[in-house]
């Protein structure tokens, strides 16, 4: 999946954005779009672990 989640994630965090508040921004649309949320999820996750 080529994405802007990573760019999109490290960006937020960068201004201050928790862990937390990346995950309800991302599972907000779970119940629209159900399974692509869960892959997108997964990126958003590692990209703000990401150092």
């Amino acid at each position: 999946m080529n994405s802007g989640i990573p760019f999109h994630v490290k960006s937020a965090r960068s201004h201050g954005a928790t862990r937390e508040e990346v995950k309800s921004a991302v599972l907000v649309g779970l119940r629209e779009e159900g399974l692509a949320v869960t892959e997108a999820f997964a990126i958003a996750m590692r990209s703000y672990d990401d150092k």
